[in-house]
């Protein structure tokens, strides 16, 4: 019988795939990198050699060379994509549970001062969040937005945040607004707001070799002085692997999207089993299907992949950072009839 723990464990079976994928992708970009990079400098050197003497050199010399510049390049690569993501992921885990809010717009609810809107909105999250066994986390409202929407940000626990649009606040019923607010909930107990400022670590590792694939390229067609063999070089290595650098780091974005929509199947499982009410879900789905959930802020791209729906329009799905709305009603319709058996079977 098909029930909302299934989901849970084929949506984590997906992620650890999905992850292992990721790896491979960063490690195939480095390795691809660093071996075409040697191959362009070894060519270049061989036919600068050949153009200014008459020296003729053994193909196990070139062989060689090729391999002490291939061990740099693995190096060089690899302490550029680990730096960088190393730094990137620090500075997203900064505060990001109090910065994120801010960025968007967002006003904190303070109980002492909240009217009985905002009072509900804090009720709702008190009792979801003992359901789910967490710290209630900071309440931010986007007052300047009126589509229906919400995340969760932060790593830490004195940092989590849950942020609901103005929109929600106003046109959601209560089990409706308890359903998005135990989704994003649900994110906190999965931890993927820590996994998603990992992978956006690593995507800014990969784009590290990008940009500095380009600078290289920058840096040979500039038409100012310097060593025309070097810049000659430059222009090469830095024309040939940049491709590489943008091709791993664009498959890596896809995969990072696939991953983000298998925690969003499993945000919308976990939230059916604290609330025991898939209706409420489902309901919200199906107001924000009819009503929007755009977001107007300037930040919000960057921020995107945090959101309970789509926060920005794309034409082309396999960019979406969220599963569709219909795939994601169509399971909770299944799982309402699971439950609705189950609620028979236990009272007959």
């Amino acid at each position: 019988m098909f029930n909302f723990y299934e989901v849970q464990e084929d949506a984590k079976d997906q992620t650890v795939w999905l992850i292992v994928l990721l790896a491979a992708a960063s490690v195939t970009t480095v390795i691809l990198f660093a071996t075409i990079a040697s191959i362009a400098t070894v060519l270049c050197s061989m036919t600068y050699m050949s153009l200014i003497t008459n020296m003729k050199l053994s193909g196990d010399f070139f062989a060689q060379a090729f391999f002490d510049r291939w061990w740099i390049g693995i190096l060089g690569a690899s302490f550029i994509v680990v730096g960088t993501a190393i730094y990137k992921t620090l500075q997203l885990s900064e505060e990001s549970g109090r910065t994120i809010p801010q960025q968007l717009g967002g006003t904190r609810i303070v109980e002492i001062n909240a009217d009985p809107s905002q009072k509900r909105i804090l009720n709702i999250v008190e009792e979801m969040s003992i359901a789910a066994g967490v710290v209630a986390p900071k309440v931010y409202v986007l007052e300047e937005e009126d589509s229906i929407n919400a995340l969760a940000a932060g790593t830490k626990v004195k940092e989590y945040s849950l942020c609901l649009t103005r929109g929600a606040v106003d046109r959601l019923t209560r089990d409706q607004l308890q359903g998005i607010v135990a989704h994003e909930l649900s994110h906190i107990v999965h931890q993927d707001t820590r996994l998603n400022v990992r992978v956006m670590g690593a995507l800014a590792g990969l784009h590290a070799l990008s940009f500095m694939a380009g600078s290289l390229l920058r840096m040979g067609v500039r038409p100012n002085g310097g060593n025309v063999v070097g810049k000659i070089l430059a222009a090469v290595v830095g024309a040939v692997v940049y491709p590489v650098g943008k091709i791993g780091e664009s498959f890596a974005a896809l995969i990072k999207l696939g991953l983000n929509r298998q925690r969003e199947f499993l945000a919308d499982a976990k939230a059916v089993e604290l609330t025991r009410n898939p209706g409420g879900l489902q309901e919200a789905l199906e107001v924000i299907a009819q009503q929007g959930s755009w977001i107007s802020s300037p930040h919000a791209a960057l921020a995107s992949h945090l959101f309970f729906a789509e926060s920005r329009p794309s034409r082309f799905r396999i960019f979406h950072t969220h599963p569709p709305l219909w795939a994601r009603l169509r399971r909770l319709r299944d799982r309402e009839e699971t439950v609705s058996e189950a609620g028979v079977s236990a009272h007959s």
